[in-house]
C-alpha cells in the first residue's frame, strides 16, 4: 500500500515494534476504533491509544529522517 506522499505504508510499518504497528493498522487501516483494537488483541484502551500514539510520532520521524 502507498501514501499519497509515495511511501510505502507497509515498508514503514515494518520499522516500528510490531505492537505499535499492529495498532496502526488496526486503527488506520481497518479502521476499527481504539476500543476495538484493544478488545482485539486484549489490552487496555489506554494501552491502544499509547501504541497508536508512539507508532505514528515514530512514522513521522521516519518520514523526516528520509526527507532530510
Amino acid at each position: 500500500m502507498t501514501a499519497d506522499n509515495g511511501y510505502d505504508i507497509d515498508t514503514l510499518l515494518e520499522k516500528l515494534p510490531p505492537a505499535q504497528a499492529e495498532a496502526i493498522r488496526m486503527t488506520h487501516i481497518e479502521g476499527l476504533t481504539n476500543r476495538e483494537a484493544a478488545e482485539r488483541i486484549g489490552v487496555g484502551v489506554s494501552a491502544m491509544k499509547l501504541r497508536v500514539h508512539r507508532g505514528m510520532q515514530r512514522l513521522k520521524d521516519l518520514v523526516d529522517e528520509d526527507g532530510s
